[in-house]
């Protein structure tokens, strides 16, 4: 059986070597998987505005299919705890700046 890997993040993912190169590339993809939120102020703490963030149901969340895995935050990852599909990135790696550049694997979480 083939095995698919599809990008649910708003973002390309980099899997990257041990040595930095780039391993491969999973492009960001038409669709996005995520959290609901929705988020009400609050009140002040000091002068700043403090709101609370309530989660709600994952969005465009496909179901599952054998042989395909999805790459997803770990926030939609701890909201569907039992897809065993969803593999988030791991071991982030930054360059000079402390941006991230990409990740050395993906986790099952």
């Amino acid at each position: 059986m083939t095995e698919t890997i599809i990008n649910g993040t708003p973002h390309a993912v980099y899997i990257l070597n041990e040595d930095g190169s780039i391993l491969r590339v999973f492009p960001k993809s038409n669709g996005m998987i995520r959290v609901k939120e929705e988020n009400s102020d609050v009140g002040f703490i000091d002068g700043i505005p403090i709101s609370q963030t309530k989660w709600g149901e994952v969005e465009d969340m496909p179901e599952e299919k054998p042989g395909t895995y999805y790459i997803v935050s770990q926030l939609v990852k701890n909201a569907l705890p039992t897809r065993n599909d969803l593999l988030v990135p791991k071991g982030v790696v930054r360059d000079a700046q402390g941006n991230i550049v990409g990740c050395t694997r993906l986790d099952r979480g």
